[in-house]
């Protein structure tokens, strides 16, 4: 079985739309669908969202007190490497919500 770290990793690394077509996205239509460089601009609001997110789960029971402290410190720090310009966009990835799902993963991989 794999260990979660090596679980979160692929998954950070996995396109949107990577698991339901058996051959690679053509280089042209992904191209074409791709929105990072459109919706990065909304990256604030992105977080915002996925902080609500995180709360709710909490609140709810679905993740721990401890899981969402740190999802939203990751979150956090995200965001302070967006504002500064120093968030490492991996290349391949469509849009902003999968950059910073990405870089959270990345961050919590134990």
């Amino acid at each position: 079985m794999p260990s979660k770290k090596s679980s979160l990793a692929a998954r950070a690394n996995t396109k949107l739309w990577g698991g339901g077509f058996k051959e690679e996205l053509d280089a042209m239509a992904f191209e074409f669908s791709k929105s990072l460089d459109l919706d990065s601009k909304l990256y604030k609001e992105d977080i915002a969202a996925s902080l609500a997110h995180v709360e709710m789960l909490a609140t709810q029971g679905i993740l721990t007190k401890s899981d969402a402290e740190k999802l939203a410190q990751g979150l956090r720090k995200i965001e302070k490497e967006l504002d500064a310009g120093t968030f490492p966009f991996a290349i391949g990835q469509e849009d902003i919500h999968m950059a910073i799902e990405s870089g959270s993963m990345s961050l919590l991989a134990p």
